[in-house]
């Protein structure tokens, strides 16, 4: 889908490009300046991408419990 924005949004074809700073220096030319690249820094996401907080588990616990409730 970015691609397809991109597509449209610049009018040209992504496959033009081989590297990333070939996109920033064609990006660049378009606009008319340099690109300000910054960190985004919020406390709700952290840098891995993730909002929810993810659980340690011991299967093996969980595994045996499960059995011994069948029994």
């Amino acid at each position: 889908m970015k691609t397809i924005f991109f597509e449209r949004a610049f009018n040209t074809k992504i496959e033009f490009f081989k590297t990333i700073e070939d996109i920033d220096k064609f990006i660049e030319r378009k606009r008319g300046r340099k690109l300000r690249v910054v960190e985004i820094a919020t406390p709700l996401v952290p840098k891995r991408g993730s909002i929810f907080r993810i659980r340690s588990y011991n299967i093996d616990k969980i595994v045996d419990e499960v059995i011994n409730a069948e029994q």
